[in-house]
């Protein structure tokens, strides 16, 4: 700590004397007001963030089940298809 640093330090802490208890009392319940508003500002922040990846994800989750019908709908389609090749195979076989 340099020499002024020390100065101001003691003037700081000779302007806290002149308040007496509650005046420092006050100003500590200040300092930790502003505190806890720097604290609440970077958590209201953070559940803003958090609260835009949940509705993100949301959409994600509503994108993905469209892509599955779509999937599902192919794969019957498919599957009707290799049937009716299946029903075409036998019928060609059976008329041999």
């Amino acid at each position: 700590m340099d020499g002024a640093s020390a100065t101001s330090l003691i003037d700081i802490v000779s302007n806290f004397s002149s308040f007496g208890i509650t005046g420092i009392l006050a100003v500590l319940c200040w300092t930790s007001i502003k505190d806890n508003q720097k604290t609440l500002a970077v958590y209201r922040q953070d559940m803003a963030e958090w609260r835009r990846m949940y509705e993100n994800n949301v959409e994600l989750v509503k994108k993905s089940n469209g892509l599955s019908e779509d999937l599902k709908e192919i794969i019957i389609m498919n599957t009707q298809a290799f049937t009716r090749l299946e029903d075409i195979i036998r019928h060609m076989e059976i008329n041999k």
